[in-house]
């Protein structure tokens, strides 16, 4: 597991205050706390620790923690990702 990946699995945690063991596989929805003003709480957390503006659209296309991963580092790298 890459650092990137720990970081991001520990944001999670935090964020949601969950004692559920997240992975990069783990939806998001699923997440005991998972609701909107926790998403919200994520989103702006994310965008913080990684330096990065995330399209509100694009964040809530995220299933998974490896999409939301994938959109951060998207974001990191310029160049565009599409989320279905």
């Amino acid at each position: 597991m890459s650092d990137f990946d720990r970081q991001l699995q520990e944001l999670v945690t935090d964020v949601l205050n969950t004692d559920t063991e997240v992975q990069e596989n783990t939806r998001l929805d699923t997440l005991e706390n998972w609701d909107s003003f926790n998403s919200l709480r994520l989103l702006v957390q994310i965008e913080q620790n990684f330096q990065v503006r995330i399209k509100l659209e694009d964040f809530h296309k995220s299933l998974t923690v490896r999409e939301l991963g994938n959109i951060i580092l998207s974001q990191q790298s310029g160049k565009t990702v599409e989320v279905e």
